[in-house]
């Protein structure tokens, strides 16, 4: 996957913009005007650029993978923790390390101007070389790549014991202009549904024994369209449940694991009382 990654990278065609190149916390758009001839001395995944235009969305610290800021200039400080970062450069350079994992970018001669919000910043810092390791940005940083089922139930336990440390009013409810939930709740809330089915499901085995014998004594063998009929319906009345306590998980509910053990209380004191009954 990374070698596909990083061979993706060297065939970028000049004249086009290229976006979410970034590891995550970052956006990266590339733009470059003209293909460099290759040097002797390039790695097998390299692309040379010429005219290159980089637009860096967010701290640069994040992207530069926590650079230092000891020994920069205030100009140089004030680029790096800008909104958005300009760069423009005569050359530039685009190396795949598979041993590393990391993709090398350098640009030579060239601009940095810094942004903040809308205003442009008046520094412009030119500068020989700019060159720094970046992670590209793959598949499995996704949030919502997450999959619980198949995580072990210690896993779950540790993934779920502290949630997203984001205010909920902010982040949790469905954002405007997305129209869904945040991906770190989705994927926190998703985990502690799967958590709760983890101990509720396995009790289910008991709930529907306690209502199938009786019901077998009482309905006897020659009452099969009827005891198909009851089946089906104490099954969709489960799967109904099963599903309401789904949907109070994924609003973030206090009574969400109550919701999930509903469905084997009810089922089970049907059972019971059945049991009852024809012990009488």
């Amino acid at each position: 996957q990374l070698e596909i990654s990083f061979e993706m990278l060297t065939k970028l065609e000049p004249g086009r913009n290229y976006d979410n190149l970034a590891p995550k916390g970052s956006e990266i758009a590339l733009h470059y005007g003209e293909r460099g001839e290759r040097q002797p001395g390039d790695a097998p995944f390299s692309l040379r650029m010429k005219r290159v235009a980089l637009r860096v969305e967010g701290n640069t610290e994040v992207l530069t993978s926590g650079r230092s800021l000891d020994g920069t200039t205030a100009e140089e400080r004030d680029a790096m923790e800008a909104d958005k970062t300009l760069f423009f450069a005569k050359s530039g350079l685009i190396e795949g390390d598979l041993e590393e994992r990391t993709v090398r970018l350098r640009l030579d001669d060239g601009l940095m101007t810094p942004v903040e919000g809308d205003a442009t910043q008046l520094t412009q810092l030119a500068f020989k070389t700019f060159q720094h390791k970046i992670t590209p940005r793959s598949e499995e940083d996704r949030d919502d790549k997450i999959e619980p089922r198949r995580m072990s139930l210690n896993e779950l336990y540790e993934f779920v014991y502290i949630s997203p440390g984001r205010p909920v009013e902010d982040e949790f409810w469905y954002r405007k202009e997305e129209g869904r939930l945040n991906s770190s709740w989705k994927v926190y809330l998703t985990a502690r549904n799967e958590f709760y089915q983890r101990f509720t499901l396995p009790l289910s085995v008991l709930a529907f024994v306690l209502i199938a014998v009786p019901l077998a004594v009482e309905l006897r063998p020659r009452a099969k369209s009827v005891s198909f009929l009851i089946a089906l319906s104490l099954i969709i009345l489960y799967y109904a449940m099963l599903t309401w306590a789904g949907a109070l998980g994924m609003g973030d509910s206090s009574m969400t694991f109550a919701a999930y053990m509903a469905p084997n209380i009810v089922i089970g004191g049907i059972g019971l009382y059945l049991f009852r009954k024809a012990q009488r």
